[in-house]
């Protein structure tokens, strides 16, 4: 625990923490094969000796009255290849995509590793503590998609489309500044109305939130355009987890970590 304080100390006085708000990336989608290892390449390839079999049996054979089964063979040979062709081509895309998600998915675990290293080293006590991460993509304006299940905690939520605009995600794509949030009150309907009027929630986005998350973290990644192309959100049932400086710092310093990943993955694609 002390190197992992060390570490933090570090972090804190020197290395600059605007780094997210500053970088330029694109969250992507899927992971590309070099062109020799995609699988319509294995599709053509085994084609091949079929089709050149049959052009040299049909070449040979123009006075044996045989060319229409040649023709024929050819044509069923042309329909195989061309729905293998379709179906390597959407596995390729499912399986490049989950492998770039199962990526994301392990940064996230070990970014959370390290927050929940540092609240247990300044608790003292070194009790288990509670923290929930994924990333959201925008998708359209003001409308981003859940890329990947919540990890270290309850909940999927994979895939699920959510508004860009209130909440703390809403308030990172708007103001594209790190947000947080400590839940007030313990009524949920003073909560609520806490959400509406102070964070731009509507009734139905309030109405499907998990009711025992009590501090809200979300850090805006901005694209190319200088808008957001996604935010990483983390919450936890703690109160106040993410109030002091020097967490927001290690969250700030890991979400880099991970653009920075983003980043790299882009430019060996």
């Amino acid at each position: 625990m002390v190197g992992v304080c060390a570490v933090v100390f570090f972090y804190k006085f020197l290395v600059p923490l605007t780094v997210m708000v500053d970088a330029k990336v694109q969250l992507p989608t899927e992971i590309k094969k070099p062109w020799f290892m995609r699988g319509e390449v294995g599709v053509l390839a085994s084609n091949l000796v079929p089709a050149a079999a049959i052009a040299v049996a049909t070449g040979l054979d123009k006075h044996n009255g045989y060319s229409w089964v040649y023709y024929l063979a050819s044509s069923f040979l042309t329909v195989s290849v061309v729905l293998q062709l379709a179906v390597a081509h959407r596995r390729e895309k499912r399986e490049s995509k989950k492998d770039e998600m199962l990526d994301l998915t392990g940064c996230l675990l070990t970014m959370r590793a390290a927050i929940v290293a540092w609240k247990k080293c300044s608790n003292g006590n070194g009790s288990d503590t509670d923290c929930r991460i994924t990333m959201h993509r925008s998708v359209a304006p003001y409308e981003l998609e859940q890329i990947v299940d919540y990890v270290g905690g309850p909940g999927r939520g994979g895939k699920r489309r959510i508004p860009g605009r209130g909440g703390v995600v809403g308030r990172c794509v708007t103001t594209l500044i790190p947000a947080v949030m400590h839940r007030k009150n313990e009524n949920l309907n003073e909560y609520y109305s806490e959400l509406r009027q102070n964070w731009g929630m509507t009734d139905d986005e309030v109405s499907q939130l998990s009711k025992d998350r009590m501090s809200f973290m979300g850090v805006p990644i901005t694209g190319p355009d200088g808008r957001a192309s996604g935010v990483i959100y983390l919450d936890s049932s703690e109160k106040d987890f993410f109030a002091d400086q020097l967490t927001q710092d290690i969250v700030l310093q890991a979400c880099a970590g991970l653009v920075e990943y983003i980043d790299l993955r882009q430019s060996s694609a």
